[in-house]
Parts: C-alpha cells; sequence; structure tokens
C-alpha cells in the first residue's frame, strides 16, 4: 500500500477503497465548497505498480504530490493522507499490481474556486525482488484534474438581487406546442436548478441542474407530452440565493 506525501498536516482519519480497480484519483467532482464555512472531502488514490515503456517495463517506487493548481494553502486548506509522514514506498511484495490510498482535503476555504490540478511525482526505477527494494532512475509528473467549486457567498450575493429583467431572460415560443426554448445571462459561475411546475408548484420535469458558468444559456424545454394547461418555469439560483419563475402556456 502506498500513500501520497504533502507538505503539511498528520495522518489522515480515513481508509483506501481496495474495491476501486481502475488507475486514478477520484472522484472528478469535489463536493462543493463555502467561503468561512469548514469543509472536508475525501480523495481516493488507485496507482499501478509497474508500466510499460515499449520495449521496457519500469517499476513505480514511490508516489507523491507535488503541488496543486491553484496551490490549496491559497484557498484555506491543505491535505492530510492515510498514513504517517505521508511519504511511503510502492507495496511490489504482495503482487496486486494496484495500490490504494485515501487524502482528506479540509480547511476553512478563504476565497471561490472552479477547478483543481493535482500533480503527482511518480518515480520509475527497477525492483528487486530479492531485497524487496526499488532503484529509482527517473521521475515523472502525473496531473489529475477535478472538478472543485468554492462559492464566495459575498461576491456572489448579486444573485440574491438579481430579476427576470437583470438576467435578460427570454422564454419562447410561448405559448408552446411542443418545444419552448429558455434563455439568460449568468452574471458571474454558478449553480442553476431549473424546473417546469404545474400551476399548483408541483414540478413535472427537471430542466437543468448544475453549474452554470457565466454568460448566455440556452435551455430547450420539451413540452410535447404535457397536457395543456399553464405552468411555471423556475430557476433556483446558488441552492435558493433567489428563486424566479416565468408563466409558460401549453396549447394543442
Amino acid at each position: 500500500m502506498f500513500t501520497l506525501p504533502f507538505t503539511a498536516f498528520g495522518q489522515a482519519n480515513c481508509t483506501p477503497d481496495t474495491s476501486i480497480k481502475t488507475v486514478g484519483l477520484y472522484p472528478d467532482t469535489l463536493k462543493t465548497g463555502y467561503v468561512g464555512i469548514a469543509y472536508s472531502d475525501t480523495l481516493q488514490a488507485v496507482l499501478p505498480t509497474d508500466t510499460a515503456i515499449a520495449p521496457l517495463v519500469f517499476s513505480f517506487c514511490r508516489y507523491k504530490i507535488v503541488g496543486t493548481t491553484p496551490d490549496l494553502d491559497s484557498l484555506g486548506l491543505g491535505f492530510d493522507c492515510d498514513q504517517p509522514d505521508c511519504d511511503y514506498k510502492v507495496d511490489h511484495a504482495s503482487g496486486t499490481k494496484l495500490n490504494w490510498g485515501c487524502v482528506i482535503i479540509s480547511g476553512t476555504p478563504t476565497k471561490g474556486n472552479d477547478s483543481l490540478f493535482v500533480l503527482v511525482q511518480a518515480d520509475l526505477g527497477t525492483y528487486i525482488p530479492l531485497q524487496d527494494t526499488c532503484i529509482t532512475s527517473a521521475s515523472l509528473t502525473l496531473p489529475f484534474s477535478f472538478e472543485f467549486r468554492i462559492l464566495d457567498t459575498t461576491s456572489t450575493s448579486i444573485f440574491r438581487d438579481l430579476d427576470q429583467q437583470a438576467l435578460q431572460m427570454k422564454l419562447y415560443p410561448n405559448p408552446s406546442s411542443g418545444l419552448s426554448h429558455l434563455e439568460f445571462d449568468m452574471p458571474l459561475n454558478g449553480d442553476v436548478e431549473i424546473d417546469l411546475v404545474n400551476s399548483i408548484g408541483q414540478k413535472v420535469q427537471s430542466v437543468f441542474s448544475g453549474l452554470a458558468h457565466k454568460g448566455h444559456h440556452v435551455f430547450e424545454i420539451p413540452t410535447g407530452e404535457l397536457a395543456q394547461g399553464l405552468y411555471f418555469v423556475r430557476i433556483n439560483l446558488n441552492n435558493g440565493e433567489n428563486i424566479l419563475a416565468r408563466r409558460l402556456a401549453i396549447n394543442r
């Protein structure tokens, strides 16, 4: 077993998930964090024991994280790994061909963020079974990318004050008989949930849920299978900072 070495902190209270058999760092999307609110999430790492660079086969001797972009320290966060000192040789003796580890990202975010790149240094060399040692001859850097959103509720408080005019919201055709389009402009990156609800507020269709980047967006709203009547397109901005609704009539 290996663990990933970092520049700070102690042993993490996590257990590697050995059921994961595909090489990589997981998940590729970390939990959303908020500036000024304590944060914690766990990464699972699965990395190989050996690699082939034709016609030769090399052994991995050691893994460690050498940096992140942006630097987690600049975000008010840090790493802890699952073994003391966060610096371990790859386990060749077990013969599993894979090595597992886990890492906890934690702290109190100090500013917003959209993504994270983690750079893992892999030391390559020759494994000597009789001595259970690995002699390093070269190093390479493996980049892993993650969606990692930290929302700054101070800078995004604009969402609480937005109205349909400020979003330049358009809903057409309206009335609709088969397909409508919703257009609006996001002033900043933010979480958006768009639903179609009936006249008594029951959700009948989910249109979109996720991160919407700053800029212009167009969403399709299929209405061909819905009964004739009055509906509302409901837009939830940044987990409830603002909820807007636009009436949509469906005619047959």
